[in-house]
Protein backbone atom coordinates (compact mmCIF):
# COMPACT_ATOMS: atom_id res chain seq x y z
CA UNK A 1 0.00 0.00 0.00
CA UNK A 2 1.45 3.80 -0.64
CA UNK A 3 0.74 5.18 2.83
CA UNK A 4 2.33 8.51 1.82
CA UNK A 5 -1.02 7.86 -1.12
CA UNK A 6 -3.43 7.36 1.57
CA UNK A 7 -3.07 10.20 4.15
CA UNK A 8 -2.57 12.71 0.96
CA UNK A 9 -6.58 11.49 0.10
CA UNK A 10 -7.44 11.46 3.29
CA UNK A 11 -6.33 15.14 3.53
CA UNK A 12 -7.64 16.40 0.23
CA UNK A 13 -10.95 15.04 1.27
CA UNK A 14 -11.10 16.99 4.53
CA UNK A 15 -9.53 19.49 3.13
CA UNK A 16 -12.71 21.64 1.80
CA UNK A 17 -11.41 22.01 -1.42
CA UNK A 18 -13.29 19.24 -3.54
CA UNK A 19 -16.65 19.91 -4.53
CA UNK A 20 -18.69 15.95 -4.15
CA UNK A 21 -20.14 14.63 -7.02
CA UNK A 22 -21.54 11.22 -7.64
CA UNK A 23 -21.65 8.62 -10.35
CA UNK A 24 -18.27 9.71 -11.98
CA UNK A 25 -14.60 10.60 -11.13
CA UNK A 26 -14.97 14.03 -12.36
CA UNK A 27 -17.39 16.02 -14.23
CA UNK A 28 -18.15 19.59 -14.95
CA UNK A 29 -21.47 21.02 -14.45
CA UNK A 30 -23.22 23.60 -16.73
CA UNK A 31 -22.39 26.30 -14.03
CA UNK A 32 -19.05 25.64 -14.68
CA UNK A 33 -18.33 23.68 -11.82
CA UNK A 34 -16.23 21.13 -11.64
CA UNK A 35 -17.33 18.18 -9.11
CA UNK A 36 -15.50 15.01 -8.31
CA UNK A 37 -16.82 11.66 -6.19
CA UNK A 38 -14.24 10.69 -3.93
CA UNK A 39 -12.16 8.15 -6.37
CA UNK A 40 -11.73 11.31 -8.79
CA UNK A 41 -10.25 12.99 -5.33
CA UNK A 42 -7.62 10.25 -5.14
CA UNK A 43 -7.13 10.39 -9.11
CA UNK A 44 -6.13 14.19 -8.42
CA UNK A 45 -4.07 13.12 -5.24
CA UNK A 46 -1.95 10.74 -6.84
CA UNK A 47 -1.25 13.12 -9.98
CA UNK A 48 -0.05 15.64 -7.27
CA UNK A 49 1.46 13.53 -5.71
CA UNK A 50 3.53 13.11 -9.27
CA UNK A 51 1.64 9.82 -10.97
CA UNK A 52 2.25 10.90 -14.81
CA UNK A 53 -1.16 10.12 -16.41
CA UNK A 54 -3.42 11.83 -18.49
CA UNK A 55 -6.85 13.77 -18.09
CA UNK A 56 -9.00 13.97 -20.71
CA UNK A 57 -12.11 15.85 -20.88
CA UNK A 58 -14.92 13.65 -22.58
CA UNK A 59 -18.16 15.41 -24.03
CA UNK A 60 -21.38 13.43 -23.26
CA UNK A 61 -24.96 13.90 -24.33
CA UNK A 62 -27.09 11.97 -22.36
CA UNK A 63 -29.22 14.55 -21.04
CA UNK A 64 -27.55 14.81 -17.80
CA UNK A 65 -26.99 17.85 -15.90
CA UNK A 66 -23.13 17.65 -16.82
CA UNK A 67 -21.40 18.84 -20.07
CA UNK A 68 -18.42 16.01 -19.63
CA UNK A 69 -16.28 13.52 -17.95
CA UNK A 70 -12.97 14.06 -17.08
CA UNK A 71 -10.65 10.33 -18.23
CA UNK A 72 -8.18 9.62 -16.55
CA UNK A 73 -5.45 6.51 -17.56
CA UNK A 74 -2.47 6.46 -19.63
CA UNK A 75 -2.51 4.85 -23.57
CA UNK A 76 -5.71 3.81 -24.00
CA UNK A 77 -6.42 2.72 -20.28
CA UNK A 78 -8.98 5.54 -19.47
CA UNK A 79 -12.03 5.51 -16.77
CA UNK A 80 -14.73 8.00 -15.96
CA UNK A 81 -16.40 5.32 -12.97
CA UNK A 82 -13.90 3.23 -11.27
CA UNK A 83 -9.57 3.51 -10.54
CA UNK A 84 -8.01 3.70 -13.89
CA UNK A 85 -5.38 1.26 -13.12
CA UNK A 86 -2.01 3.29 -13.32
CA UNK A 87 -3.71 5.30 -9.95
CA UNK A 88 -4.66 1.82 -9.19
CA UNK A 89 -1.39 0.37 -9.32
CA UNK A 90 -0.10 3.72 -7.46
CA UNK A 91 -2.62 2.70 -4.34
CA UNK A 92 -2.06 -0.87 -4.06
CA UNK A 93 1.75 -0.70 -4.75
CA UNK A 94 1.99 -4.80 -4.33
CA UNK A 95 -1.79 -6.42 -5.42
CA UNK A 96 -0.98 -8.29 -8.55
CA UNK A 97 -5.38 -8.45 -9.47
CA UNK A 98 -5.65 -5.18 -10.49
CA UNK A 99 -9.57 -5.66 -10.81
CA UNK A 100 -9.69 -5.93 -6.84
CA UNK A 101 -7.75 -2.56 -6.67
CA UNK A 102 -10.18 -0.33 -8.99
CA UNK A 103 -13.16 0.28 -6.34
CA UNK A 104 -11.67 0.06 -2.79
CA UNK A 105 -13.50 -1.29 -0.19
CA UNK A 106 -13.46 0.59 2.67
CA UNK A 107 -14.53 -0.43 6.54
CA UNK A 108 -17.25 1.50 8.77
CA UNK A 109 -18.06 -1.01 10.84
CA UNK A 110 -21.14 -2.16 8.99
CA UNK A 111 -21.84 -3.35 5.74
CA UNK A 112 -24.54 -1.20 3.86
CA UNK A 113 -26.27 -3.10 1.00
CA UNK A 114 -23.76 -6.27 1.27
CA UNK A 115 -20.90 -3.96 0.16
CA UNK A 116 -18.42 -1.68 1.28
CA UNK A 117 -16.91 -0.35 -2.06
CA UNK A 118 -15.85 3.55 -1.76
CA UNK A 119 -18.06 4.48 -4.75
CA UNK A 120 -20.73 2.78 -2.98
CA UNK A 121 -20.68 5.14 0.23
CA UNK A 122 -20.06 8.00 -2.26
CA UNK A 123 -22.73 7.51 -5.20
CA UNK A 124 -25.56 5.39 -2.22
CA UNK A 125 -24.95 5.75 0.84
CA UNK A 126 -25.17 9.14 1.26
CA UNK A 127 -21.63 9.59 2.96
CA UNK A 128 -19.85 12.68 2.33
CA UNK A 129 -16.08 13.28 2.07
CA UNK A 130 -15.43 13.73 6.05
CA UNK A 131 -17.45 10.45 6.43
CA UNK A 132 -15.25 8.59 3.22
CA UNK A 133 -11.90 10.28 5.11
CA UNK A 134 -12.74 8.44 8.44
CA UNK A 135 -13.50 5.03 6.91
CA UNK A 136 -10.07 6.08 5.00
CA UNK A 137 -8.82 5.88 7.88
CA UNK A 138 -10.38 2.79 9.42
CA UNK A 139 -9.68 0.84 6.64
CA UNK A 140 -5.71 1.45 6.52
CA UNK A 141 -4.90 2.30 9.97
CA UNK A 142 -0.97 1.74 9.06
CA UNK A 143 -1.10 4.89 7.04
CA UNK A 144 -2.01 6.95 10.21
CA UNK A 145 0.59 5.19 13.07
CA UNK A 146 0.24 8.91 14.94
CA UNK A 147 -3.46 8.75 15.22
CA UNK A 148 -5.92 6.93 17.33
CA UNK A 149 -8.56 5.50 15.01
CA UNK A 150 -12.12 5.41 17.28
Amino acid sequence: MNNELIRAWHADLISGEHKQGFGSLEKKTNDGDTLQCCLGVLCRTAIRLGLDINTTFVTHNEGSVFLGNTDFGKGNEYSQDILPSPVARFLYQDEPDIMVCQNPMLLDGVTRNGQNYATEFNDNEGYNFAQIAECIKRTWPDAFPDTLIG
